[in-house]
């Protein structure tokens, strides 16, 4: 590998491209923030959300919001532009919206409203 392609493979990760690490960082959503909505709205919130994205407790550990895949090893993610399409990176997110709203849901025990 000569000097002129090892710095462009390295200028292209160093560049300001997100990471993986920090991708799958924004898929981790706090629960906190569903708890100021009426119990109704948020199961309506979060059913119609799951409507279009499916049920997250349904995907394996590495597909789960924030999930690490085993095929990235620890500490490489920081380095790794996140190549995800924008599809997939949308419903990581979407799901791990739904996470949060199970979370606030269990937490004010909002099941009579289903």
């Amino acid at each position: 590998m000569n000097a002129r392609t090892l710095i462009t493979l390295l200028s292209g990760l160093l560049c300001a491209c997100t990471s993986i690490s920090s991708g799958l960082d924004a898929e981790v959503v706090s629960s906190m923030h569903y708890d100021r909505l009426r119990c109704e709205e948020l199961v309506a919130r979060r059913n119609s959300l799951a409507a279009r994205h499916g049920e997250p407790e349904l995907l394996k550990g590495g597909d789960k919001p924030g999930g690490r895949s085993a095929m990235l090893p620890p500490g490489l993610g920081t380095l790794l532009p996140d190549a995800r399409s924008s599809d997939t990176k949308e419903r990581r997110k979407a799901l791990g919206e739904i996470e949060a709203m199970d979370r606030s849901i269990k937490r004010r025990d909002c099941t009579g409203a289903q």
